[in-house]
């Protein structure tokens, strides 16, 4: 917690010099074990818990202001060191032929729905034919195989899906092997552009293609699987710095393998899907792709577990910087809870012949692990390394033995899906007690 509590991550040269009743920790610590309450409920029991003071006059006007000046990217760096050390210490993740497969997709979420809100995230104002309700777009690179949420975003919903997954290249090239991984992009992310920052960045990437993008090429295809040839422009490259520009120039108008693919919808009815990839074919085969494109299905479920599990949209204040200290520390927080999750995963060994026949699996219970880690998270800041680690293998136990069976089915088809409801599923005013 020290090396985060420094003058760094303070918006002004005034506040958190002295020592008052808030502190700069007490306030990091504050926003990471909010568990969505009322805000004066929350005050009162982090500073009961952390004081031992039954008493205590927080209150949550001087807390709101007090975290007005403290700068958000302190959670994105707690999150960055988390998944460095991760995946560049740990020898245990799941991999697929020696890969870490990532998913990159955004996500739109609800907001205070205030004038404030709307005018600090650049919503359109109401007209008298539409009511622009407060959203904001949250991006974000995903393991699909270890669940974990390395880079993530949270911007006005006009933000371009693009230009947010090259952020998270440039925010992840520096931290992980990027050569080791293959990042799976829908049709979204069609974009010439994309290619070439992975190009340069020696990543490997899956992009599904609409039936549109370079059509001429894949027109004088041969086979369901070769490379084409993609024209790379000036404006692909104006974004690059110099040393990326020498490199985009070396690399000229490369060659990218597209591969088609037959898919059976549910009602027996064959279409092809067209994938473009810089894989190799001698090591991965259309089947191997075909199975790479379906793990983004994880990425789906992580932005549910934000949102129905975590209730990341359950905002503590109107605010932009509120939101962006609320979202980046659940962020950190989420990944906290799928280690936990993934180490009780690793110790289950409970599977039946009926049970196998039936495609039933068994998996930790992700609620009963939230409210642990929330339950003792402040003994994990503050206790020996003994006694965290004695906590850690506690909750480990008992969330090996918390479990519930889900069975095996391959992911929803996305083609049809529902509307969903457009109001707000947190209100600031209902907070929860």
């Amino acid at each position: 917690m020290n090396k985060y509590c420094c003058r760094k991550y303070v918006l002004d040269d005034v506040h958190f010099t002295r020592k008052r009743k808030i502190g700069m920790d007490d306030l990091i610590l504050h926003l990471i074990t909010n568990k969505n309450r009322a805000n004066v409920v929350e005050c009162l029991s982090f500073y009961k818990e952390l004081k031992q003071d039954d008493f205590v006059t927080i209150t949550p006007q001087a807390f709101s202001e007090k975290r007005q000046y403290l700068d958000p990217r302190v959670f994105v760096d707690m999150n960055s060191d988390l998944m460095s050390d991760i995946y560049n210490q740990s020898d245990e993740l799941k991999e697929y032929k020696e890969y870490w497969v990532f998913g990159c997709d955004t996500s739109v979420i609800d907001c205070p729905n205030t004038p404030l809100t709307k005018k600090e995230w650049d919503v359109p104002k109401d007209n008298p034919i539409h009511e622009y309700r407060s959203r904001a777009r949250i991006s974000a690179i995903t393991d699909d195989l270890n669940h974990f949420i390395l880079s993530s975003e949270i911007v006005p919903k006009n933000t371009s899906e693009v230009e947010l997954a090259i952020n998270h290249i440039n925010d992840l090239k520096d931290k992980i092997t990027l050569n080791k991984s293959i990042t799976v992009y829908d049709r979204g992310y069609n974009s010439t552009k994309l290619i070439l920052y992975h190009l340069i960045n020696k990543s490997n990437f899956i992009i599904r293609l609409k039936k549109d993008t370079y059509k001429n090429q894949r027109a004088k295809m041969l086979s369901d699987d070769e490379n084409i040839e993609i024209k790379v422009k000036k404006i692909h490259k104006k974004d690059l710095t110099p040393e990326e520009k020498i490199i985009a120039k070396s690399i000229g108008n490369p060659q990218i393998r597209v591969v088609n693919i037959p898919v059976t919808r549910s009602n027996g009815e064959t279409y092809i899907e067209s994938l473009i990839t810089n894989l190799p074919q001698e090591k991965f085969t259309p089947e191997d792709l075909k199975r790479l494109y379906g793990t983004r299905w994880e990425t789906e479920i992580n932005f549910d577990r934000l949102k129905n599990r975590l209730d990341i949209e359950n905002f503590s204040g109107q605010k932009k910087i509120t939101i962006q200290q609320d979202f980046y520390s659940h962020i950190f927080i989420f990944n906290i809870l799928m280690a936990t999750y993934n180490d009780a995963t690793q110790q289950i060994n409970r599977k039946s012949r009926k049970e196998v026949q039936e495609k039933l699996e068994y998996k930790p219970n992700l609620n009963t692990i939230i409210g642990l880690i929330r339950k003792y998270l402040l003994k994990l800041v503050f206790e020996d390394k003994a006694t965290r680690t004695k906590i850690i293998k506690h909750i480990t136990e008992i969330a090996s033995k918390s479990l519930v069976t889900t069975k095996i089915s391959p992911p929803p088809n996305t083609n049809n899906r529902l509307a969903q409801d457009p109001t707000n599923k947190h209100p600031g005013n209902n907070r929860k007690p």
